[in-house]
């Protein structure tokens, strides 16, 4: 059995990722909090009360998607992302 191919862009805005050697499964890109290529790592601030997340896509080298707090609204989709759906 293969191992499994990383996802890529398809035409309609969303991730393919190949797994196996008979699945494919699609997913439709909404945020950057549902797709696979996103990484949150804990983010420190000078205020030990906050809880901040430093957001990265994995696709774009690790860029900075965004600081999340937990109360905040989710940020869109960024424009440089290499999966954001043809809008």
């Amino acid at each position: 059995m293969s191992e499994a191919q990383e996802p890529s862009k398809t035409d309609e805005g969303q991730s393919r990722l190949t797994v196996g050697l008979e699945r494919t499964v699609y997913m439709p890109i909404t945020a950057c909090d549902k797709c696979p290529n996103q990484h949150a790592e804990k983010y420190y601030t000078g205020d030990s009360f906050e809880d901040v997340q430093e957001w990265k896509c994995e696709k774009a080298g690790f860029r900075r998607i965004a600081l999340h707090e937990w109360n905040d609204q989710k940020p869109e989709i960024p424009e440089w992302c290499p999966l954001r759906p043809n809008v």
